[in-house]
């Protein structure tokens, strides 16, 4: 029986940034009171049996990546994997 190739990976974003007066239970903030929305900031993934850790960063190698390019260059591995743990 052939062994699965599993990938465990995560996503790691940074935070929404808005206006509100306040914080609590009963505040309700929507969509409107961001004023900048979360990116992500890393891509992280390890292949099963490999100690090696791979990543996709913001700033990779003196380059600033968008949220895009990391997505595209993820769905790449995925098509790889026959599993994924996240």
């Amino acid at each position: 029986m052939a062994r699965l190739k599993r990938v465990f990976w995560d996503i790691e974003t940074s935070p929404n940034v808005g206006f509100h007066w306040g914080i609590g239970n009963k505040v309700r903030l929507t969509h409107e009171n961001i004023i900048h929305e979360g990116q992500i900031m890393c891509i992280c993934w390890k292949w099963e049996g490999q100690k090696k850790v791979n990543a996709l960063r913001w700033l990779d190698d003196g380059k600033l990546l968008t949220d895009r390019f990391m997505v595209k260059e993820f769905e790449k591995v995925i098509h790889e994997a026959d599993e994924l743990v996240a």
